[in-house]
């Protein structure tokens, strides 16, 4: 299975992105795909 990736620029608060850089290394996975999981897993939450 192919996945199709599309670009997009994303503006977040500094405290945010602060946080979100600390994941990453914590968790030893790239800021994006850190976002990807969690847009995901929100989506998936609302439908």
């Amino acid at each position: 299975m192919t996945i199709n990736y599309t670009r997009v620029t994303l503006r977040i608060p500094e405290d945010l992105y602060e946080k979100l850089r600390i994941l990453a290394f914590e968790s030893r996975k790239s800021q994006n795909q850190i976002i990807v999981e969690a847009l995901a897993a929100y989506l998936k939450k609302e439908s």
